[in-house]
């Protein structure tokens, strides 16, 4: 089923949890694809209400993906989860829909080139892992994408998003943040 899955790993049980989590990870982010209808956002100045209303919507949806340990109403106050969505629709619905995923690697972070910048690893993140998603789009074209996957507390989501108060202000902080592809 997960053919070549783990390269530290392998006949663990530590790989079966990690396999499962990633698996059930993948299976929500499938059914965000298969049911969302628009990836619009509302524009905050024309519609302030229906803005917000959206943010929480997303925001809720998400939080079974994304350890979100701040209060949704901040951080949709903060627009700083603009960056979060971007990341996935530019993923997975850029230049076309992904519409199937397969699971070809686990691995724990190490020192290789990843499109991801794990520096500022909040205090609650366990471990941070790469996922090697294979995925198909609508018009059969397929990528590998490498893709993070953290452990809170048991627990495994695809990123963090926390606002942080530090000396320069407030901050909405993503984990680990995307890295611009020169």
């Amino acid at each position: 089923m997960f053919s070549g899955l783990f390269d530290l790993l392998s006949g663990t049980q530590e790989a079966d949890t990690l396999s499962e989590a990633a698996r059930g990870l993948v299976d929500q982010l499938q059914a965000v694809i298969s049911n969302t209808s628009s990836f619009e956002i509302p524009n905050p100045d024309g519609s302030p209400i229906e803005y917000k209303n959206w943010a929480m919507r997303f925001l809720e949806g998400a939080s079974s993906m994304i350890y979100i340990p701040s209060d949704f109403e901040q951080l949709v106050l903060a627009e700083g989860w603009q960056y979060l969505y971007y990341v996935f629709q530019v993923s997975f619905f850029m230049p076309a829909t992904v519409t199937s995923i397969e699971i070809e690697g686990i691995t724990e972070y190490n020192t290789k080139f990843i499109p991801f910048l794990l520096n500022n690893k909040p205090d609650f993140v366990d471990k941070t892992y790469f996922l090697s998603l294979k995925c198909t789009t609508e018009d059969e074209t397929t990528t590998v994408v490498q893709w993070p996957m953290i452990s809170v507390n048991g627990k495994y989501y695809f990123f963090s998003l926390d606002i942080v108060h530090t000396s320069e202000g407030t901050e909405v902080r993503l984990y680990p943040k995307s890295q611009p592809i020169l």
